[in-house]
């Protein structure tokens, strides 16, 4: 789901080429050491976040990335994936132009290149039980590394910014049905329940770890993409995180998936006697979060007009929310 955080109030700047003239990419790279311009490759993003490209130089394919928001956040997210990437923790290369820096600014829009990897597919796909795995692992390793850098907090995805994006929505509820108004109430209702103390791991806050931002190779993560970086406590992270333990549908819940991804989160950063007393309330924050985000009208940033525009793959995941209790779930992963 598109952040709302992301969304901008200006759609003029959809206005625009598809991509940089030739002698425009020549003054672009020449900021760089990644060789001379030679062609432009396919288009793999376009929309009011940002343009991508593939660019063929003398040296290679690379990425490239014009945003269309900047703010601190996103300056953050690039230093963090980079100290990480440095440390070999699997991400892609960000570029540095030559003055060291990870963006350029080139009329007024910030441009990132960064490593150019193969076949890329940003879509959920079902994780088996080796991946799912390693997909706890990796999100371990990403809090254990973040805990020590100096990470400001971001608004995009936390706890505050899901409580205040359901109480938007549950106002705008009268548009639907009988049904969807029940379960904005639903969500209303037990977003509030949900607390963490502010004495538990806090750490670098991913926010949308999950199969459409990881690419796998022999069941094992091959690649992390798409960072926005803020800070709060983990358990947030692990909670969004344990969504990845449906079936793409939403329908059907695989509690051996979420038993497997526990536990190998736990081995590698063992979680506090809080945080296992609380995996009900960190699993319901995930499902309330991309149930929220799936009434968002990607095209405006607000709600949805019409009720079949709703995600109907995370409402699903709502409904079976309503129907678990704590003691329930807690049986299923025993």
């Amino acid at each position: 789901p598109l952040k709302e955080s992301f969304i901008l109030q200006n759609h003029l700047l959809l206005i625009m080429e598809n991509y940089f003239t030739k002698e425009e990419i020549e003054e672009i790279l020449s900021n760089y050491n990644l060789g001379q311009f030679k062609s432009f490759g396919k288009i793999k993003k376009n929309d009011v976040v940002s343009f991508g490209q593939i660019i063929e130089t003398t040296k290679g394919k690379f990425f490239m990335k014009v945003l269309r928001h900047f703010d601190d956040g996103i300056k953050q997210s690039l230093k963090v994936a980079d100290i990480l990437q440095k440390q070999n923790f699997p991400t892609y290369q960000t570029f540095s132009t030559k003055s060291n820096k990870l963006y350029l600014t080139y009329k007024n829009q910030q441009i990132i290149f960064y490593e150019f990897i193969p076949n890329l597919k940003e879509s959920w796909k079902n994780l088996n039980l080796r991946e799912i795995n390693d997909f706890g692992k990796t999100l371990a390793k990403f809090h254990k590394m973040t805990k020590p850098l100096k990470i400001k907090p971001t608004n995009s995805g936390t706890y505050e910014n899901i409580k205040s994006l359901i109480h938007k929505f549950f106002l705008k509820r009268k548009r639907f049905s009988s049904d969807i108004q029940n379960i904005l109430e639903f969500m209303e209702k037990e977003i509030k329940l949900i607390e963490c103390p502010k004495n538990q791991y806090s750490t670098g806050y991913y926010s949308e770890f999950n199969p459409g931002h990881i690419q796998f190779k022999n069941n094992e993560v091959r690649i992390v993409i798409d960072w926005n970086i803020g800070k709060t406590n983990s358990f947030f992270d692990y909670g969004s995180s344990m969504t990845a333990c449906f079936s793409l549908d939403g329908n059907k819940f695989y509690p051996k998936k979420l038993k497997e991804f526990i536990s190998a989160y736990d081995k590698e950063r063992p979680l506090s006697n809080w945080e296992k007393k609380h995996l009900f309330e960190a699993f319901k924050f995930g499902i309330l979060k991309y149930g929220i985000w799936g009434f968002i009208d990607l095209k405006t940033g607000d709600i949805v007009e019409k009720e079949k525009q709703i995600d109907q793959d995370e409402l699903n995941k709502v409904k079976y929310l309503m129907n678990l209790d704590k003691i329930s779930f807690n049986k299923m992963i025993e």
